[in-house]
């Protein structure tokens, strides 16, 4: 005879020769957790949170934490969880199915392999399985209701998920046991009901020290970060304080002790090479770091997305509403309805925001902005496509609006009504917000309008700016300004604006107290052959 074991550890005897032991069933599980970093870094009040609404009673079955790649998602829902079985919230365990929902080789975990990965972390056998997906997924859910009726709740984290598709069914039945998720997406779907928790870059304190952190836990009399604060500062800058890129620049600085952290924000200052720097390539030659990580959500976004993507970095600042954005990404040859292009733009715009490569800031605004090393990488892809793409004529479409709408904003401060755009302006306030509002873009626009050869846009541009900025009391701006607005209409040859410009850099001098430059200017309009006051410029600002 032979003792067989059956799945509850029971024994029967069976017919034969020799008393046998078949193998007993593997061990649940149940803690089996990929390390936690030793120390996060800046997410205190976010580990709080999370740990809050996995609470019993504290929130809904299903969280997803989201946000762009490399921005520390699985480096939080681990240290939550870990931290969730200290504090004794799951003490049926926490079980842990790694999706990896962006892998390149397109070897992304199936819903159906998530529900037999969890089953065997629960400890059941591959003999048991059912036969059918349905089969395997009513026996998981009926596991988790008997360790609900037991009163052992469990976590189940699902890291890395592409899709709802992927981690729909794993959402545990009854209010028991709770499921953690990470993905790039917010996975808001009707048939998904979860939290969602978007996860943004460090702040600026943290970002220095999770590098500072790095640096001394590889070597703790590492003196560089006590001695070069204002170095470290700007790494965190330039690396956008995004964790991947901070940890990247750290692993550079530890594996390199006599590289001093000013050379190394020295290399990263170049937007050239930026990105480089932070890619390093792998031991066999295969790309990481933060390029390789864009590189997996830009290869998922459909065609019209990638080049709206890419379309966004031909404005000229560092955001961009919806309607110039709709200007933007217009396909040419095509004259859609405009109100239905507008809609259909902040389509787009939004979906773009699900993934973490756009932001909306604030939310509801209808502005639009990339963190600094996706415009990086999304210019990168631009100029690639930039012919089929029409980037150069987006460019000069979005110029045009902007011109256009500043002209509107000077009527309406000028109290004309002879400008087509001035009636987008009900009164002088909206228009001066409206500047406010577009400061930085229109200051860019000079400059780009200058860099594709548009003179006399630039210097329009300028002559329509400086009068504002220095209303703001933005003097050495107004004069920065002013120098290439005169430069432009020099090489244009509008002596009209070129005087205007003239004119308004020695009043803003003036008032910025630079008196020498100021008379120095003003006996150089007196001898300018002009043609006449200026008809535009401070006149319509104040």
């Amino acid at each position: 005879m032979s003792i067989k074991a059956d799945r509850g550890g029971s024994s029967q005897f069976v017919a034969g020769n020799l008393y046998q032991y078949l193998p007993a069933p593997p061990v649940a599980a149940l803690k089996a957790l990929p390390d936690a970093p030793d120390v996060l870094v800046g997410r205190g009040r976010l580990v709080e949170e999370l740990l809050g609404i996995l609470e019993p009673g504290g929130g809904p079955r299903a969280v997803v934490v989201a946000g762009l790649a490399g921005v520390g998602k699985s480096a939080l829902a681990l240290t939550v969880a870990q931290r969730a079985l200290e504090r004794g919230l799951f003490d049926g365990g926490v079980l842990y199915v790694g999706l990896r929902g962006y892998d390149p080789g397109g070897a992304a975990v199936s819903a159906g392999q998530a529900v037999d990965t969890l089953l065997g972390e629960l400890g059941v056998q591959d003999a048991d399985l059912p036969g059918t997906a349905q089969g395997r997924l009513a026996l998981l859910r009926s596991e988790l209701a008997e360790r609900a009726e037991a009163g052992r709740r469990v976590l189940i984290v699902a890291d890395d998920a592409g899709e709802v598709a992927q981690v729909r069914d794993l959402v545990p039945p009854g209010e028991a046991h709770r499921l953690l998720v990470t993905s790039r997406e917010r996975l808001v779907v009707p048939e998904f009901r979860a939290r969602v928790l978007a996860l943004d870059e460090l702040a600026h304190g943290a970002a220095t020290e999770l590098v500072a952190d790095v640096l001394r836990r590889a070597w703790p009399q590492d003196p560089r970060p006590g001695r070069e604060p204002e170095a470290l500062a700007a790494i965190a800058e330039h690396c956008g304080r995004l964790p991947l890129a901070l940890t990247v620049a750290a692993a550079t600085l530890a594996g390199d002790p006599g590289l001093a952290i000013a050379e190394l924000a020295r290399q990263l200052a170049d937007t050239r090479s930026r990105l480089d720097a932070l890619s390093p390539a792998d031991a066999g030659g295969l790309p990481t770091g933060v390029r390789a990580a864009f590189d997996h959500s830009y290869a998922r976004l459909p065609a019209d997305r990638a080049r709206l993507l890419r379309l966004l970095t031909a404005s000229p600042g560092p955001d961009i509403h919806t309607e110039f954005a709709t200007v933007l990404g217009l396909v040419p040859g095509e004259e859609p309805d405009a109100e239905l292009a507008v809609r259909a733009t902040r389509a787009l715009l939004a979906a773009l925001a699900r993934t973490g490569l756009l932001a909306e800031q604030p939310v509801g605004s209808n502005r639009w902005r990339m963190h600094d090393l996706v415009r990086l990488y999304a210019t990168e892809q631009a100029h690639r496509h930039a012919g089929s793409d029409g980037r150069e004529e987006a460019a000069h479409r979005v110029l045009s609006l902007y011109g256009a709408v500043l002209y509107g904003a000077h009527g309406r401060l000028q109290a004309r009504t002879d400008i087509d755009e001035v009636e987008r302006f009900p009164d002088a306030g909206s228009a001066l917000r409206w500047l406010d509002m577009e400061r930085t873009n229109l200051i860019a626009a000079v400059t780009l309008c200058a860099e594709l050869g548009m003179a006399d846009d630039a210097a329009n541009f300028a002559a329509f700016l400086m009068g504002y900025l220095s209303r703001r009391r933005l003097f050495d701006a107004a004069i920065h300004l002013g120098r290439i607005g005169e430069e432009q209409a020099r090489r244009s040859g509008d002596r009209e604006a070129q005087h205007v410009v003239l004119h308004e850099i020695a009043l803003a001098l003036t008032e910025a107290r630079r008196f020498d430059e100021a008379a120095e200017l003003f006996e150089r309009l007196v001898a300018f052959h002009a043609v006449g006051e200026p008809t535009m410029g401070r006149a319509w600002c104040c």
